[in-house]
């Protein structure tokens, strides 16, 4: 089954099971989390043949990768005026205010700072060399 055609009328498509089915799998990591959250049995989803669950996940993914395309278009037509406000609580008489806006600024601009931490190991630590030789 072809999943080219447009989202919008690739989902109008299904019945309501299985668009409840695609929109929890979009976000979902795995086929049973998805049949869980939209109310379905596993007998449901296995109940179909396989080119058609293949077709609903693939429908899914395009639905999962057509909203973070969005919502990052919504992101990025809106940093001027987030940059613009953070930079703006700089001047807040709050210094709680002030500091959180100027600790993000740096943060995104030099990087946020390193911390020390320790590790302890244990076990046995195996070397494998490995010889490249041209056939020249």
């Amino acid at each position: 089954m072809d999943t080219k055609g447009n989202l919008e009328e690739l989902l109008q498509t299904l019945d309501g099971k299985e668009l409840s089915y695609v929109q929890a799998r979009s976000h979902c990591n795995d086929k049973k989390s998805a049949y869980v959250e939209a109310g379905l049995s596993r007998n449901w989803l296995y109940g179909k043949d396989e080119k058609r669950r293949e077709y609903l996940d693939d429908i899914a993914q395009r639905l999962r990768i057509d909203t973070i395309f969005k919502a990052k278009q919504v992101l990025s037509n809106n940093a001027e005026r987030a940059a613009e406000v953070l930079a703006e609580q700089l001047e807040d008489r709050r210094p709680s205010v002030s500091q959180k806006a100027a600790i993000k600024i740096l943060e995104w601009n030099i990087g946020t700072p390193t911390q020390k931490t320790e590790t302890k190991l244990s076990g046995q630590i195996e070397t494998i060399h490995v010889t490249i030789e041209d056939d020249d």
